[in-house]
């Protein structure tokens, strides 16, 4: 069954024609968000971007375009955008963050940035990405209880194959690059 019908909106990328969604059906989403039928959310190019299945959703302002995709019960919500190949999927959810490239984000995971996510980035686990100037890029893995961000008002940026893990915390301004491993 359908959870949601897509309706005409003047809203575009620049590139693409964004359409809004509109709830079929009442459900509740993996962050505890009740979705009522009839309610209008996101925006996506297309019905590729959001799949049916699941309790997965776009919520408030964000974007879905491209082959950018949101599945299973993963939460997209806030002023938060999706593009080219990134997957949202499992329990994850992204409430802020303009996220690009091949980037994954899984599991329980949760983003909630001001700043960018790119390339061909991995959040999953329990890991939590946040803050206010947060740029993450190359082909970084963020998993099990890491932590990102947290109320830091410093620059965050995390690039190379860096991989952070375990129970590591990084909320201070930095600027991590290469084949480093923070646990």
């Amino acid at each position: 069954m359908e959870k949601y019908s897509l309706i005409e909106s003047d809203r575009s990328n620049g590139k693409q024609k964004l359409y809004q969604i509109k709830a079929l059906k009442t459900f509740t989403t993996s962050n505890g968000t009740k979705i009522k039928e009839g309610d209008l959310d996101g925006f996506i190019s297309g019905e590729h971007n959001l799949s049916h299945e699941g309790n997965c959703w776009v919520a408030n302002s964000a974007e879905v375009w491209d082959q950018a995709c949101v599945s299973e019960n993963a939460y997209l919500g806030g002023f938060s955008s999706l593009s080219d190949q990134v997957q949202l999927y499992g329990n994850a959810q992204v409430i802020r963050g303009e996220i690009s490239g091949n980037v994954k984000i899984y599991d329980n995971a949760k983003v909630a940035v001001k700043g960018s996510i790119e390339d061909e980035v991995e959040i999953f686990g329990n890991a939590a990405v946040g803050g206010k100037d947060t740029w993450i890029c190359g082909s970084v893995k963020i998993f099990e209880n890491a932590q990102i961000g947290g109320n830091s008002f410093g620059k965050i940026k995390i690039s190379g194959n860096a991989q952070i893990y375990g129970n590591a915390k990084i909320e201070a301004t930095c600027d991590i690059n290469g084949n480093v491993e923070i646990q």
